[in-house]
């Protein structure tokens, strides 16, 4: 089913998309705020991860499901604005449209602190 939605959106009926946002925005807040535990910057990273994702459908190799790949953007945006802290801003940038993968997960991982690791590793496996 999701497959056909898919097409449909990359084939130019972009308000299909509706359907990815209805059954995926509730696990994306969730997952978004519990990283940067705030509402409103939860609620910013979640819209940006949607755009995103829209804007990278055609680019999307469906070698995995739309959520665990979409889930990705999720996580990478939540800790890019963990990294930028105050800056307001998520950069939606810093996810490569041709590779959204583990390895952007890594590169921001690396730069939070010690203390900063142990409490969203803690995190991710509540």
């Amino acid at each position: 089913m999701e497959n056909s939605y898919l097409k449909k959106v990359i084939d130019g009926d972009t308000s299909k998309f509706s359907y990815f946002i209805e059954n995926y925005k509730h696990m994306a807040f969730s997952i978004a705020f519990r990283v940067v535990n705030n509402r409103e910057d939860a609620e910013e990273i979640v819209q940006d991860s949607f755009l995103k994702a829209f804007k990278s459908l055609k680019k999307f190799r469906q070698d995995s499901k739309f959520s665990t790949w979409f889930y990705k953007i999720v996580v990478n945006c939540s800790l890019s604005k963990i990294k930028k802290h105050k800056a307001g801003v998520c950069s939606i940038e810093l996810i490569d449209d041709n590779n959204v993968g583990i390895e952007n997960v890594e590169s921001v991982y690396k730069s939070l602190t010690m203390d900063d690791q142990k409490k969203y590793i803690n995190i991710a496996l509540d």
